[in-house]
């Protein structure tokens, strides 16, 4: 009997081929030179969903890869990258999007030989942008206000501010600049 270390590699026509690459420990004359494995074609993994906060994009076929990625604000927790397995199921697991933070460290003593360890992580809103014809200007701390105005010659839709509430989101939703009348009077 012989161990080997062995490499698989899938050909166009879906069968896979097992290939000895090194020869680890002899322990009798037996080798076994190839291995040829049946694989579906037609094999595919499920759809997948996007994170909370973020977006997956996927192509489901055998050896297809998923990219996850986080909207504005949000970091990655987990991989950022899958792939379409040939048993038709997803490598690893899902990552998750969290609000991005800074973190805090704490040592409270307790008495004089007990001590506490904290670590949190500061809630934040993300960023925002600007409405076209317009600015934002904003705090992203817990209670930060946003506040929205509009380019000269541009009116305001919707409410003029928001708040970063605790957990991590903006309030209500971002207003537009809408074009403005305007009132010529000639005089002469």
């Amino acid at each position: 009997m012989a161990l080997y270390l062995a490499a698989v590699s899938l050909t166009d026509n879906g069968l896979g081929h097992l290939q000895l690459v090194k020869h680890l420990v002899s322990v009798c004359s037996c080798v076994i030179s190839y291995l040829y494995l049946s694989v579906s074609p037609s094999a595919q993994c499920p759809s997948l969903s996007g994170p909370g906060n973020g977006r997956v994009t996927f192509s489901r076929t055998v050896g297809g890869r998923a990219s996850y990625t986080c909207n504005t604000g949000y970091t990655l927790s987990g991989s950022a990258t899958r792939s379409c397995q040939s048993n038709g199921q997803w490598s690893g697991s899902a990552p998750t999007c969290r609000a991005a933070g800074e973190f805090i460290f704490a040592l409270n003593q307790v008495s004089s030989d007990i001590f506490i360890f904290s670590v949190c992580r500061t809630v934040q809103c993300p960023s925002l942008s600007g409405p076209a014809n317009g600015k934002v200007t904003f705090s992203r701390s817990v209670n930060g206000r946003a506040s929205y105005t509009c380019n000269t010659g541009y009116t305001l839709s919707g409410s003029t501010s928001r708040t970063c509430q605790s957990n991590g989101q903006w309030s209500g939703s971002a207003p537009t600049c809408q074009a403005g009348e305007f009132n010529m009077q000639y005089t002469m």
